[in-house]
């Protein structure tokens, strides 16, 4: 089923992507002689207006054929030093629209993705995420090799961070991406450990090849956290969507 959700999703991006282009061309005079979801083979089509509509075989992509898109290929076969098209073609546009209708595209999956954020604003959610909860990379096959800072000086796996240099640590994201970005630095760490707080002085290494900072610990599997996005007012909603 995930594959075809998979599918179900990318053919909607392609719709609206598509539509775009279609939407546009439309509104600038051009014919839309087809219109496919999928690429390839047709498997179903059905002429409405002017336009053919088509689902195809391959899942990965879709394509909006315009009248006279191929007559810039012909004038350049010809050698003729203008393209000559009809009013109601691609090149026979002003190339504005030619500009508005390529670039609708692209436009109409930004607005897709704007409503969407601004919907989940809207309603809000819960999500799990790694807790704070840490292995020392030293306790796990296949990273025994790699130094761990944390443990040189006093923590262990099963620990909880707390906070680093006082700043309270809610999942294993907010760790990775405050040590991440204070590589080569002395960190106090606070964990609990078995219901005792205990407080650490670790110095960070730099990987030189990233540019992160890294002290030897992961996340530990069993540790989740639910985390809520909250809802948001209407305007609220707005400024997270854009």
């Amino acid at each position: 089923m995930t594959v075809v959700y998979g599918i179900l999703g990318l053919g909607f991006l392609v719709f609206f992507h598509e539509l775009g282009h279609f939407v546009a061309a439309r509104i600038c005079g051009v014919k839309v002689e087809s219109f496919s979801i999928g690429m390839g083979p047709v498997l179903l089509h059905h002429q409405w207006g002017q336009t053919d509509y088509r689902l195809s075989l391959i899942p990965l992509g879709g394509y909006c054929g315009m009248k006279g898109q191929k007559d810039f290929q012909t004038a350049l076969d010809k050698n003729d030093t203008e393209i000559r098209g009809d009013k109601d073609s691609y090149y026979g546009v002003h190339p504005v629209k030619r500009m508005l209708i390529a670039f609708a595209g692209p436009f109409f999956n930004l607005f897709f993705t704007f409503i969407a954020f601004f919907v989940i604003a809207l309603i809000g959610y819960n999500y799990y995420s790694a807790g704070c909860q840490v292995n020392m990379t030293r306790d796990i096959e296949g990273y025994t090799e790699l130094p761990s800072p944390a443990y040189d000086a006093g923590l262990r796996s099963g620990d909880t961070i707390l906070t680093i240099n006082n700043k309270e640590m809610t999942d294993f994201t907010d760790i990775a991406e405050y040590i991440s970005l204070h590589g080569n630095e002395d960190l106090a760490i606070t964990v609990d450990r078995e219901g005792e707080q205990l407080s650490f002085n670790v110095h960070s290494l730099l990987d030189k090849d990233t540019g992160s900072g890294k002290i030897g610990i992961v996340s530990m599997p069993e540790s989740v956290v639910v985390k809520e996005y909250p809802k948001h007012s209407f305007f609220g909603a707005i400024k997270e969507g854009v």
